[in-house]
């Protein structure tokens, strides 16, 4: 599978850049930290069960640090 991502066109820029820890697009990051609020936000929503509720708020506010933390590409 890393081979598969490694010669996508879209993934590979992508991980090229934070794997050389050149950082990410403001775009990108952008785009990143939106997609998992509203994934995590819809599987909040649906889940019923507090517990696994707060193991989620836990794991988007660990997703989103941890996007934050990564520097901005420069190119």
């Amino acid at each position: 599978m890393r081979a598969w991502f490694e010669k996508n066109k879209l993934f590979n820029v992508y991980l090229k850049n934070y794997r050389d820890k050149k950082g990410m697009s403001t775009w990108a990051k952008i785009n990143s930290i939106f997609i998992v609020w509203i994934t995590v936000g819809i599987s909040i929503y649906f889940v019923a069960n507090i517990y696994i509720r707060i193991v989620l708020v836990l794991v988007i506010l660990g997703v989103t640090i941890h996007l934050l933390r990564i520097p901005l590409n420069k190119e």
